[in-house]
């Protein structure tokens, strides 16, 4: 029985979605499939457009994406497991490659798939390769406003975040000024820019390497949460690895599952107070493998990851 990867998740729970998505439905389009709109999420019409695909080309329709199925669709291998978690990640995040936030959070200002920030030196970063490398695009995107954009991203700090406030809007300053908006929007939609975006992320799927060697997990669920917690919280610190071992000699684990639960509670419980509760529900909703994120379902193994081991 072969692999499965995604499918629709019960009632309730949150449907499969991100760029993995998009592009098997850019592909159900190119083989006249109709999903509907290309808008990365795995509903009803992207299903029926699989089991209609599935009848045609193969002896026991299902509507759920498998490795068969995604190889013969795709004419390649399946999504790897960095890919499937940075797809779960910046659903948690509430990101895509295109979407810009102002300063809400004391960040300046946020933007693409895991949530970049001006003022940790990212956006600043990814938009100077961009010039270096594919300047016509900083054209297209922005237009007037490259000179501009350009001259704050090489500007200092106190300049970077006096246009991130400036760009931002209302009390709450989480939605930037439109043009600015529609012009990373732009600029994110763009397959090169969105592969320097990914190069930006190795470093956060190493960190989650490292986690997970150092507890010794096995599983895609365990790569998932190290992956998680390495972009949300940095990785898990020395303090934080000293805590989860006492626990685990205190309470000895019997399956992964328990290990994943105390490494949760933990990396929780040290972050910061007012966030504790958000970290709380998304480490322990990767643990459980399923849970509750910002008032959305999730039900984990819909969106291709489990209790197997990573590969």
């Amino acid at each position: 029985m072969a692999r499965t990867l995604f499918e629709m998740p019960p009632s309730g729970y949150r449907s499969v979605r991100g760029e993995i998505i998009r592009d098997l439905q850019i592909q159900l389009l190119r083989l006249d499939y109709d999903p509907g709109i290309a808008d990365g999420i795995f509903g009803t019409k992207t299903r029926d457009a699989i089991y209609k695909w599935q009848t045609r080309n193969m002896s026991a329709p299902t509507g759920v994406v498998d490795v068969e199925t995604w190889g013969k669709i795709m004419g390649g291998p399946a999504p790897s497991l960095a890919a499937r978690s940075l797809q779960l990640t910046a659903a948690f995040e509430g990101h895509s490659f295109t979407l810009a936030c102002g300063n809400f959070d004391g960040a300046w200002f946020t933007w693409g798939i895991i949530g970049f920030t001006l003022r940790h030196g990212q956006v600043d970063a990814i938009i100077l390769e961009v010039n270096r490398t594919h300047p016509h695009y900083l054209d297209q995107a922005f237009g007037p406003l490259k000179a501009e954009l350009l001259a704050v991203m090489q500007g200092s700090r106190d300049e970077k975040r006096d246009w991130a406030d400036r760009i931002s809007l209302g009390v709450q300053k989480v939605k930037i000024e439109p043009q600015w908006a529609e012009a990373f929007a732009k600029l994110g939609q763009i397959k090169e820019v969105q592969m320097i975006q990914l190069e930006r992320v190795k470093g956060y799927y190493d960190r989650a390497l490292q986690d997970m060697d150092h507890f010794e997990l096995k599983t895609e669920a365990g790569y998932a949460l190290c992956f998680d917690i390495a972009v949300q919280n940095g990785g898990i610190d020395f303090q934080e690895k000293a805590q989860i071992q006492s626990a685990f000699s205190h309470n000895p684990p019997l399956v992964e599952r328990d290990s994943l639960m105390i490494i949760a509670r933990v990396v929780a419980e040290n972050s910061k107070p007012q966030y504790v509760q958000d970290v709380m529900s998304r480490k322990m909703t990767l643990a459980a493998g399923e849970g509750k994120v910002h008032g959305a379902r999730y039900r984990v193994n819909t969106w291709g990851i489990g209790d197997m081991d990573a590969a």
